[in-house]
């Protein structure tokens, strides 16, 4: 066992203890640096996080007991948590290609949170050196379970931000990770409980608790998610966490992640753990959680609880998980690589304007013909790069980036004024395309990004010599230094605008809203599907669809795809004109293999 202790904390990669004290508070005690934490500007965020970047890097060097550091970690920790999450306004919730003063919050932030853990790694290391056998005196167990537990939800947090920016994690990250487990399970510590005032739904949870949360976020594939969807998933898992198990592997299961403990690798499809299976590759159990949710769906007519379910959670990002965590998802049909820039629009406000040769909605439903595919390219210059010294390229911690949040991080950036329909210059793209299969496209996107750019948004694209225009839906989203990837899910070979009324039994209708008629060709056949926003239809709805100058009555009859930002429904006409084209009865709904 001392081998294997001594190489599992090796992996942590931690500094030396040179410092007899902290510069910053001019002391080694907890009660000097509760005063200066006491003192800082908290009000200033920016100058804040400055400061405690310079600061927490010290804590890990500061030759002290296990115990005095883990104490003086947590009465900083809530002050850096708190800094940290008012930094991440500056570079969340924005377009996927920051400005260079948003990504230097972000890697400070990133930074900051990485610090904190290797203080916290330090701890782990001094106790298990001492304790090899685990013979713990007094404290020390709960002090070594703190440590571990607090590492880990700190690193967890590590990867939801960079879930929520679409980055890769930091090369060691889940080493780190697997590592942490490896130690507590070693020691017996996986189900100790750890008090933590900063959850949300709890006052403790385990160390494995910790950890699955983790292995639950990377499972649900968070860069298929926006930004918010991605917090959501992190928070519900506080609660969910109880409901999942990590067991040897087996072939006689329905759980199809495995992770290789002894690896620097997120989960991933147990089928696809490399050989060698060595005892740490374990099985991913998640068909109790999946079994409980199924439970809590089918009795919520009864109203009972069984498992949280918030009023809150989007039908469409459930089902999400449900498909992720449950179902095998392979690619259908292969990838061909093909160099060719494509014309782009994002959104269905955008795409809507110019199906409808750019003329305004009131002009559009007061019975304006619309003209078939009118886009026009706008010359679009490219932006500059943010991302020479990012956390994700050069490592946390060691990046050589300016770090003065002194800048004005409340500037906005500058608007595109061809983001308002109406406006005279269309808001289209110039995009390259990396390669292509029948199901969808992988896209570079370089230079200026509209705000509506991430994942589950729209996006219409009309491939060199092609009149149709596409409809589909960004998959996922990968950052690199010098733009970003986006693979792009067809849903459909023909758009047309349209609007949509939706009707009401009492009272007055609601207003006509944008919407789009998707035509996709499937089995020499085609199916005319009706294109919402996300809100406020419904399958089984009446709706009123203006198409140029028809007016059709239609009953939403299914709802076949969702995201965040648009529903696509089937529909059955209620009264036919002699133009109108109805859509067939038969089945013929969206594929999703990306």
């Amino acid at each position: 066992m001392q081998a294997d202790l001594n190489s599992l904390i090796t992996a942590l990669e931690l500094p030396d203890t040179n410092l007899n004290s902290l510069s910053f508070c001019k002391s080694s005690r907890v009660a000097a640096l509760t005063s200066w934490v006491e003192s800082l500007p908290v009000t200033q965020m920016n100058r804040t996080g400055t400061i405690l970047y310079k600061a927490v890097p010290e804590i890990p060097r500061l030759n002290t007991s296990a115990g005095n550091r883990l104490e003086i970690l947590e009465a900083l920790r809530p002050c850096v948590q708190q800094t940290i999450q008012g930094l991440t306004k500056h570079f969340l919730e924005q377009p996927l290609l920051h400005s260079d003063a948003a990504m230097k919050t972000a890697i400070v932030a990133q930074a900051l949170q990485r610090h904190l853990s290797v203080g916290y790694y330090q701890v782990v290391r001094e106790i298990t050196r001492a304790r090899p056998g685990g013979n713990f005196k007094g404290a020390e167990k709960k002090t070594l379970a703190t440590a571990v537990h607090r590492a880990l939800s700190g690193l967890g947090l590590q990867f939801l931000r960079s879930s929520q920016i679409y980055t890769q994690p930091t090369a060691r990250l889940w080493l780190e990770i697997n590592t942490l487990y490896r130690i507590a399970e070693s020691f017996e510590l996986l189900k100790f409980p750890c008090l933590d005032p900063l959850l949300k739904t709890r006052s403790a949870n385990s160390i494995e608790q910790a950890y699955f949360r983790i292995t639950l976020l990377a499972c649900a594939r968070p860069n298929q998610l926006t930004p918010k969807e991605v917090r959501i998933v992190y928070d519900l898992t506080e609660s969910w966490s109880t409901l999942v198990q990590l067991a040897p592997l087996s072939d006689a299961t329905r759980d199809l992640y495995g992770i290789d403990l002894g690896a620097n690798s997120e989960p991933r499809y147990a089928s696809e753990l490399p050989e060698p299976r060595t005892p740490e590759c374990r099985q991913l159990v998640l068909s109790h959680l999946l079994d409980t949710i199924a439970k809590q769906l089918d009795s919520d007519a009864e109203g009972q609880a069984i498992i949280e379910l918030p009023a809150s959670l989007p039908a469409h990002l459930l089902q999400h998980l449900l498909t992720t965590w449950g179902t095998k998802l392979e690619r259908l049909n292969p990838r061909n690589q093909r160099q060719a820039e494509l014309e782009v629009a994002i959104g269905l406000t955008n795409i809507h304007f110019h199906l409808a040769q750019q003329k305004s909605f009131n002009e559009f439903i007061r019975g304006t013909q619309s003209s078939r595919y009118n886009f026009s390219l706008s010359d679009e210059s490219g932006a500059g790069d943010p991302w020479d010294n990012a956390f994700d390229s050069e490592g946390l911690g060691r990046s050589n980036v300016e770090l003065n949040l002194s800048l004005d991080m409340d500037a906005k950036a500058k608007g595109d004024a061809n983001d308002q329909p109406g406006n005279a210059q269309p808001t289209i793209y110039p995009v390259q395309m990396l390669d292509f299969s029948s199901d969808g496209y992988r896209l570079d996107w370089r230079g200026e990004a509209p705000s509506q750019l991430k994942a589950g948004e729209i996006i219409s694209v009309r491939e060199p010599g092609s009149s149709d225009y596409r409809l589909g839906v960004i998959r996922w989203a990968k950052q690199h230094k010098h733009g970003t990837q986006l693979g792009i899910q067809v849903l459909a070979h023909k758009i047309k605008a349209a609007a949509a009324q939706q009707l009401q039994k009492i009272g007055e209708d609601n207003v006509y809203m944008r919407a789009m008629l998707a035509t996709e060709s499937r089995h020499s056949e085609e199916y005319t599907r009706l294109v919402t926003a996300a809100h406020p239809f419904r399958a089984r709805n009446k709706v009123r669809i203006r198409d140029g100058n028809q007016t059709r009555s239609a009953l939403l009859s299914e709802l076949q795809f969702s995201s965040a930002s648009v529903c696509i429904f089937k529909y059955r006409l209620q009264q036919t004109a002699s133009d109108a084209v109805a859509p067939p009865d038969e089945d013929g709904g969206i594929r999703s293999s990306w």
